[in-house]
Protein backbone atom coordinates (compact mmCIF):
# COMPACT_ATOMS: atom_id res chain seq x y z
CA UNK A 1 0.00 0.00 0.00
CA UNK A 2 1.24 3.38 -0.75
CA UNK A 3 -0.37 6.40 0.03
CA UNK A 4 -3.55 4.58 0.01
CA UNK A 5 -2.99 2.88 -3.18
CA UNK A 6 -2.06 -0.90 -3.28
CA UNK A 7 1.31 -1.61 -5.49
CA UNK A 8 1.04 -4.76 -7.43
CA UNK A 9 3.78 -6.60 -10.16
CA UNK A 10 2.46 -8.23 -12.56
CA UNK A 11 2.61 -11.83 -12.94
CA UNK A 12 6.21 -12.87 -13.60
CA UNK A 13 7.61 -9.43 -13.07
CA UNK A 14 11.22 -9.62 -10.66
CA UNK A 15 10.58 -6.72 -8.32
CA UNK A 16 14.60 -6.51 -8.49
CA UNK A 17 14.24 -5.08 -12.34
CA UNK A 18 11.52 -2.89 -11.25
CA UNK A 19 13.61 -1.42 -8.42
CA UNK A 20 16.34 -0.67 -10.88
CA UNK A 21 13.63 1.46 -12.91
CA UNK A 22 12.86 3.33 -10.78
CA UNK A 23 16.19 3.85 -8.94
CA UNK A 24 17.17 4.97 -12.77
CA UNK A 25 14.54 7.63 -12.05
CA UNK A 26 15.87 8.54 -8.58
CA UNK A 27 19.19 9.61 -10.29
CA UNK A 28 20.28 12.87 -9.54
CA UNK A 29 21.35 15.15 -11.89
CA UNK A 30 25.09 16.37 -11.92
CA UNK A 31 26.17 19.36 -10.05
CA UNK A 32 27.27 21.24 -12.83
CA UNK A 33 23.86 21.42 -14.03
CA UNK A 34 22.25 22.28 -11.01
CA UNK A 35 24.96 25.10 -10.47
CA UNK A 36 24.05 25.97 -13.57
CA UNK A 37 19.73 26.35 -13.25
CA UNK A 38 20.66 27.60 -9.61
CA UNK A 39 22.78 30.22 -11.22
CA UNK A 40 20.00 31.41 -14.08
CA UNK A 41 16.95 30.98 -11.41
CA UNK A 42 19.38 33.76 -9.44
CA UNK A 43 19.65 35.81 -12.63
CA UNK A 44 15.78 36.35 -13.05
CA UNK A 45 14.58 36.57 -9.18
CA UNK A 46 15.36 39.00 -6.42
CA UNK A 47 18.04 38.34 -3.83
CA UNK A 48 19.34 39.57 -0.98
CA UNK A 49 22.43 40.98 -1.34
CA UNK A 50 25.87 38.73 -1.08
CA UNK A 51 29.22 39.18 -1.81
CA UNK A 52 30.95 37.00 -3.95
CA UNK A 53 32.10 34.54 -1.37
CA UNK A 54 28.82 34.25 0.31
CA UNK A 55 26.67 33.31 -2.94
CA UNK A 56 29.42 31.00 -3.58
CA UNK A 57 28.71 28.93 -0.15
CA UNK A 58 25.09 29.87 -1.13
CA UNK A 59 25.47 27.62 -4.26
CA UNK A 60 27.45 25.04 -2.58
CA UNK A 61 25.14 24.68 -0.11
CA UNK A 62 21.99 24.44 -2.36
CA UNK A 63 24.17 22.33 -4.70
CA UNK A 64 25.02 19.86 -1.80
CA UNK A 65 21.14 19.52 -1.31
CA UNK A 66 19.71 19.05 -4.08
CA UNK A 67 21.98 16.38 -5.52
CA UNK A 68 19.74 14.14 -2.92
CA UNK A 69 16.37 14.40 -5.22
CA UNK A 70 15.96 13.06 -8.46
CA UNK A 71 17.60 15.47 -11.19
CA UNK A 72 14.45 15.74 -13.62
CA UNK A 73 12.30 16.96 -10.35
CA UNK A 74 15.31 19.33 -9.76
CA UNK A 75 15.15 20.69 -13.03
CA UNK A 76 11.58 21.33 -13.01
CA UNK A 77 10.89 22.87 -9.72
CA UNK A 78 14.04 25.17 -10.20
CA UNK A 79 13.11 26.30 -13.53
CA UNK A 80 9.66 26.61 -13.01
CA UNK A 81 10.20 29.17 -10.28
CA UNK A 82 7.85 32.00 -10.21
CA UNK A 83 8.47 33.46 -7.18
CA UNK A 84 9.62 37.36 -6.89
CA UNK A 85 12.52 36.41 -4.56
CA UNK A 86 15.00 33.53 -4.82
CA UNK A 87 13.89 30.49 -3.00
CA UNK A 88 14.71 29.50 0.68
CA UNK A 89 16.18 25.98 0.92
CA UNK A 90 13.07 25.44 2.90
CA UNK A 91 10.79 26.08 -0.12
CA UNK A 92 12.17 24.29 -2.49
CA UNK A 93 12.80 21.29 0.31
CA UNK A 94 8.90 21.44 0.63
CA UNK A 95 8.51 21.30 -2.98
CA UNK A 96 11.04 18.51 -3.82
CA UNK A 97 9.87 16.56 -1.08
CA UNK A 98 6.32 16.26 -2.38
CA UNK A 99 7.44 15.95 -5.79
CA UNK A 100 9.77 13.19 -5.10
CA UNK A 101 7.71 11.40 -2.53
CA UNK A 102 5.46 8.84 -4.45
CA UNK A 103 9.10 7.98 -6.36
CA UNK A 104 10.60 7.02 -3.12
CA UNK A 105 7.26 5.65 -1.63
CA UNK A 106 7.69 3.03 -4.72
CA UNK A 107 10.83 2.40 -4.30
CA UNK A 108 10.67 1.97 -0.59
CA UNK A 109 7.39 -0.42 -0.83
CA UNK A 110 9.37 -2.57 -3.63
CA UNK A 111 12.49 -2.22 -1.63
CA UNK A 112 9.83 -4.67 0.62
CA UNK A 113 9.28 -7.17 -1.91
CA UNK A 114 13.11 -8.16 -2.13
CA UNK A 115 14.99 -10.13 0.20
CA UNK A 116 17.70 -8.35 2.09
CA UNK A 117 20.67 -9.26 0.54
CA UNK A 118 19.45 -8.39 -3.40
CA UNK A 119 19.84 -4.84 -2.52
CA UNK A 120 21.61 -2.81 -5.07
CA UNK A 121 22.82 0.71 -5.85
CA UNK A 122 22.09 2.54 -8.96
CA UNK A 123 24.41 3.19 -10.91
CA UNK A 124 25.15 6.60 -10.65
CA UNK A 125 26.02 5.71 -6.91
CA UNK A 126 29.50 4.88 -8.74
CA UNK A 127 30.30 8.14 -10.00
CA UNK A 128 29.56 10.04 -7.18
CA UNK A 129 32.56 11.56 -4.79
CA UNK A 130 32.87 10.20 -1.15
CA UNK A 131 30.63 13.04 0.61
CA UNK A 132 28.08 12.64 -2.63
CA UNK A 133 28.07 9.18 -1.54
CA UNK A 134 27.41 9.50 1.96
CA UNK A 135 24.75 12.23 1.52
CA UNK A 136 22.87 9.96 -1.04
CA UNK A 137 22.99 6.97 1.46
CA UNK A 138 21.53 9.31 4.37
CA UNK A 139 18.61 10.55 2.11
CA UNK A 140 18.50 6.54 1.07
CA UNK A 141 18.29 6.33 5.25
CA UNK A 142 16.00 8.99 5.36
CA UNK A 143 13.36 7.55 2.99
CA UNK A 144 14.00 3.78 4.56
CA UNK A 145 13.85 4.52 7.64
CA UNK A 146 9.56 4.65 7.63
CA UNK A 147 9.69 1.22 6.08
CA UNK A 148 12.77 -0.72 7.01
CA UNK A 149 14.72 0.75 10.33
CA UNK A 150 17.09 -2.26 10.20
CA UNK A 151 18.37 -1.02 6.32
CA UNK A 152 18.05 2.88 7.75
CA UNK A 153 20.61 1.79 10.05
CA UNK A 154 22.69 0.14 7.96
CA UNK A 155 23.32 2.71 5.44
CA UNK A 156 23.43 5.02 8.37
CA UNK A 157 26.21 3.06 9.23
CA UNK A 158 27.74 2.95 5.34
CA UNK A 159 27.81 6.39 5.36
CA UNK A 160 29.39 7.17 8.34
CA UNK A 161 32.53 4.88 7.35
CA UNK A 162 32.61 6.47 4.06
CA UNK A 163 32.94 9.74 5.79
CA UNK A 164 35.67 8.61 8.01
CA UNK A 165 37.94 7.21 5.22
CA UNK A 166 37.34 10.52 3.25
CA UNK A 167 38.51 12.46 6.48
CA UNK A 168 41.69 9.58 7.06
CA UNK A 169 42.61 9.76 3.48
CA UNK A 170 42.20 14.42 3.31
CA UNK A 171 44.52 13.88 6.52
CA UNK A 172 47.12 11.51 5.15
CA UNK A 173 47.10 13.42 1.72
Amino acid sequence: MINGAELALTEGAEPVNALALVEKSLAPAAAPNIGMWLTELAHITAKRNEDADSATLTMAAYIKRLVAYPGDVVRQTLQEWSGKWFPTWGELKEILDARSAGRFAVRDALNGMIPKNAHKLPAAYEKMDAEMKAQWLRKEAEWARRSDPERAADLNEQADRIEIEARNQSIGA
